[in-house]
């Protein structure tokens, strides 16, 4: 719910807002370095935010089709 409320509310005020997922132990290790965090810390996600400086270009999906499988009943 913080995400949600933090992307909207930067967005209203003309901010651009990109969200993202970490899984990586050796992200966590530079994350803990560069921020002197405790060890016991993981990172699961970085929100970056700023001034656009252009609009976002289109991005290209594939048919659902080819993205989502179905297996069973």
């Amino acid at each position: 719910m913080h995400q949600y409320v933090l992307w909207t509310a930067l967005g209203a005020e003309g901010m651009g807002i990109n969200l993202e997922h970490y899984n990586n132990p050796l992200i966590d290790a530079r994350f803990q370095t560069a921020y002197q965090v405790p060890v016991t810390w993981s990172l699961k996600c970085q929100m970056v935010f700023g001034n656009p400086t252009r609009q976002p270009g289109e991005k290209p999906f594939k048919p659902v089709e080819e993205r989502v499988k179905y297996f069973g009943a």
